[in-house]
C-alpha cells in the first residue's frame, strides 16, 4: 500500500459482478437460508415489526428545540 491508497478499489460495477458470481453457485437451501436471514423458513412467519421506544429520543428533541439540552 502506498500511503493511504490500498492496492486495489475494485468499481462498484465489479463488486456487483463478483457478487453475482457467488450467488450462481449457491445452492437452493443456501439461497432460501440466506433469503430469511438464516431462520428455517417456517420461523419467518414470526417476525414482526421492531418496537422503538421514542419517549426518551423526543424528551431529548424538546430540550434542544427548547434550549435545555445540557
Amino acid at each position: 500500500m502506498k500511503g493511504n491508497q490500498p492496492e486495489y478499489l475494485p468499481t462498484p460495477g465489479r463488486i456487483a459482478q463478483e457478487c453475482a458470481r457467488i450467488r450462481d453457485n449457491w445452492s437452493d437451501e443456501e439461497r432460501i437460508r440466506r433469503l430469511v436471514g438464516g431462520q428455517e423458513v417456517n420461523d419467518c412467519k414470526r417476525w414482526t415489526l421492531p418496537e422503538i421506544a421514542t419517549s426518551h429520543c423526543m424528551s431529548r428533541v424538546r430540550s434542544t428545540v427548547l434550549g435545555l439540552a445540557t
